[in-house]
């Protein structure tokens, strides 16, 4: 098909360090277990054909959520949310590079003294992903494969 579509859960257990706590040994050594799930829904769309081949650039995009949970969360389940838009290159089968414009929205842990209101950070940038594939089995011959050898 025309367009690629793919998506990936991940659960993560994080230890965060509580900035200003003190320590038993009265050092910063005061962790705290945090629990996130990430959902990610990624494109890639061909830009030189019905597919994406050897030789070829494309235009990829994905969104990313991150939600906290567990005992240590507050109010507020959303922790942040990635958006990228950008180019892609497709190498060989196994490798290829993309380069995207980010934008992150990202909730801080506390609210602002001053007025009580949750803080809310903007980031934008450039993300550059080179990707290999690696292969450490060889895949096994088709059943067509074979029998044309065997002609």
């Amino acid at each position: 098909g025309y367009l690629q579509l793919s998506h990936r859960l991940r659960l993560e257990q994080r230890y965060v360090g509580i900035p200003g706590a003190s320590g038993p040994l009265g050092n910063d050594a005061v962790w705290s277990r945090q629990n996130r799930i990430r959902y990610q829904l990624s494109f890639n769309f061909p830009l030189q054909g019905p597919s994406i081949d050897e030789n070829e650039w494309y235009a990829t995009a994905f969104n990313e959520v991150f939600l906290n949970f567990g005992r240590t969360v507050g109010g507020n389940a959303f922790n942040q949310n990635r958006v990228a838009v950008g180019l892609g290159y497709q190498f060989d089968r196994d490798f290829r590079l993309e380069l995207q414009y980010l934008n992150q929205i990202w909730l801080h842990g506390g609210a602002d003294k001053a007025t009580g209101l949750p803080v809310y950070e903007f980031n934008n940038g450039f993300r550059l992903a080179l990707t290999y594939n690696l292969t450490l089995i060889q895949p096994e011959e088709r059943p067509a494969e074979r029998r044309d050898e065997e002609e």
